[in-house]
């Protein structure tokens, strides 16, 4: 198949311009050839006021879509993200030549800062109506104006149903975000789960229970909780036990003072020394206070056979359920660290964890279902 595959870059990349860059080299070493079509938004502030202005219909998004499929005849085309450069425009120009699926990486579609975060807790209040409140409390970076650009786009598409009916098929990470993009108008029919993936980083370099190191990897925000998991290590860290904290952020200083002798903050680190990390260390632990999406570490640490102890929210229950991990239930990181001294529980999560990935996970998994979702789309 020859797929046209659309993506708004992020300024600072992450996790989901990662999956992008992943899923097209998947589907080309599959045989399949993909087009890919990304737009980046402007960095000076002045330039971002004029591309937020276009953020419900931007024409020159559309232009470029249509010059493109002027040339190429396509089967089908992905959408990623389109916030805020692509616009609507790009996925309405796309879908007169083919069918179209989009992946929601996020909670946008119901959120104005798609995290579904604010005052430091998860926040439900816009799902299933409109953003306005969002906009009152400047979600959106904090700032009344972009806050009111994102909520009048939002709703404007959300009333005309812009995207929605150029949409043959949104793809969810998780069934919570497919129950909310239910609750924002979509179908149900219409709404597909598909996994993130990541590759097969080979076997463990030692048994789960050799190692003293407990690894927290992440960027360091206050979402993310790792402020919360340092303070109740520094508490109830098991003795003889190390926290390695691997990442860099807005927090680091924060957490850097608040380390302490048993908690080494290491900073970024390669894909390479993560991978190695993982296949040589006890346990991960995963503090998020947020709903997250489908992180990649997790399943990082699945295909690692890496133990997993996580915050209690749905979507990741979802990833590490039935692989006999362990959840912080109550956000009590203090008793919930106790686990990772368990020798028994250690051996039979990390077993667990490596069946979870070769059964959900893998390229080959993620591959399969993707030309299926392709196929059906197609009719």
């Amino acid at each position: 198949m020859k797929v046209l595959q659309i993506h708004n870059a992020y300024l600072e990349p992450g996790g989901e311009d990662g999956v992008v860059a992943r899923e097209r080299a998947l589907l080309v070493a599959r045989g399949h050839e993909v087009l890919p079509i990304e737009y980046q938004n402007p960095d000076s502030p002045r330039a971002q006021a004029q591309g937020l202005a276009l953020s419900n219909w931007n024409p020159a998004s559309s232009r470029r879509i249509k010059e493109v499929l002027e040339r190429e005849a396509v089967d089908v085309t992905h959408v990623h993200n389109t916030w805020y450069t692509a616009s609507p425009s790009a996925v309405s120009a796309a879908h007169r030549a083919a069918p179209v699926v989009a992946t929601l990486h996020n909670y946008r579609r119901v959120c104005l800062n798609s995290y579904l975060y604010r005052d430091n807790a998860p926040c439900l209040d816009c799902v299933g109506r409109m953003p306005w409140k969002g906009v009152i409390r400047r979600c959106y970076r904090d700032s009344v104006g972009a806050s009111v650009a994102i909520g009048l786009a939002t709703s404007v598409n959300r009333v005309a149903r812009t995207l929605d009916r150029s949409i043959d098929r949104f793809l969810v990470l998780s069934d919570f975000a497919a129950e909310l993009t239910e609750q924002s108008g979509v179908s149900a029919d219409r709404i597909t789960r598909h996994d993130n993936f990541v590759p097969d980083p080979g076997p463990r370099l030692s048994d789960v229970t050799e190692s003293a190191t407990v690894l927290a990897i992440g960027r360091l925000s206050p979402e993310k909780g790792f402020v919360e998991l340092v303070e109740a290590w520094n508490r109830g860290g098991p003795e003889g036990l190390r926290l390695m904290v691997v990442g860099d952020g807005v927090e680091r200083e924060r957490l850097e003072a608040l380390a302490g002798p048993s908690v080494d903050i290491v900073g970024r680190k390669s894909a390479e020394d993560v991978s190695s990390l993982m296949r040589t260390s006890r346990a991960l632990l995963f503090p998020s206070r947020w709903f997250e999406g489908q992180p990649l570490v997790l399943l990082e640490a699945l295909a690692a056979g890496l133990p997993i102890v996580s915050s209690d929210h749905p979507p990741l229950r979802e990833i590490i359920e039935g692989g006999s991990q362990h959840i912080c239930e109550d956000g009590d990181w203090v008793s919930a660290l106790g686990i990772t001294a368990e020798e028994s529980w250690l051996r039979t999560a990390s077993q667990a964890a490596r069946v979870r990935y070769e059964t959900r996970y893998t390229p080959d998994v993620a591959g399969d279902r993707l030309e299926e979702i392709y196929r059906s789309v197609r009719g």
